[in-house]
């Protein structure tokens, strides 16, 4: 069943994950079957007669393990000369999987007030130049938007809850938050909002390092 807190990302990598392990206990299943035929044919190697209990029996018991069972004669024939095929196949899509994991970005998002919002624009770069990463946050607006303030545009517009709901949102989607805390500056908004992110185990760091008071120290 799907998560409804689920993110796209937390979604993708669940997807990945889910799919790996389908193919590592497939390719486990069938590397430990070739290993035990190879086993057998060496064993049969030079020799006049075959034994049905060392060389039979064990034979069939270890196609049946790797999924022969129940396949009539050319569906059995047909899985047993693909077998080496489909485990190297099972390799090199594990190998392709763990990579695209490993390159999913992560994401960050900004947290401070709106007076740093031209702060956040830098760092957002910073952030996505230096570090590869997504970054979410507030947006810098031209000098041609038709309000003018030097912060807290969101209450001069009448949508303050709204966007403080939404940048909830945002954290919802990032991996950890980013506090541009300028001069030490925390508001209560932010405040909410690093309280918000510990709640939900997002790791919190910050521009500036904080004071023993506001640390705990």
């Amino acid at each position: 069943m799907t998560d409804p807190f689920e993110t796209p990302k937390q979604y993708a990598q669940n997807a990945v994950a889910e799919e790996l392990d389908g193919l590592r206990e497939e390719n486990a299943r069938l590397r430990a079957a070739l290993t035990k035929i190879n086993a057998i044919r060496n064993s049969i190697v030079g020799l006049q007669t075959i034994s049905w209990s060392e060389h039979i029996y064990p034979l069939v018991a270890t196609l049946n393990e790797a999924g022969i069972e129940g396949l009539g004669y050319p569906k059995s024939r047909e899985y047993f000369g693909t077998m080496l095929e489909r485990t190297n196949k099972a390799e090199a899509r594990i190998e392709a999987l763990e990579k695209a994991r490993d390159a999913l970005p992560r994401i960050v998002c900004l947290c401070g007030s709106s007076r740093f919002v031209a702060e956040m624009a830098c760092i957002a770069w910073a952030f996505e130049r230096d570090e590869g990463c997504i970054t979410l946050g507030l947006h810098l607006l031209p000098e041609s938007y038709p309000v003018h303030v030097s912060d807290h545009l969101a209450e001069a517009e009448g949508c303050a809850e709204h966007m403080d709901e939404l940048h909830k949102r945002k954290i919802d989607l990032a991996d950890e938050i980013f506090v541009v805390n300028v001069g030490g500056y925390i508001g209560d908004s932010t405040r909410s909002e690093i309280d918000y992110a510990r709640a939900h185990g997002k790791p919190v760091r910050y521009l500036e390092a904080l004071s023993s008071e506001e640390s705990g120290g």
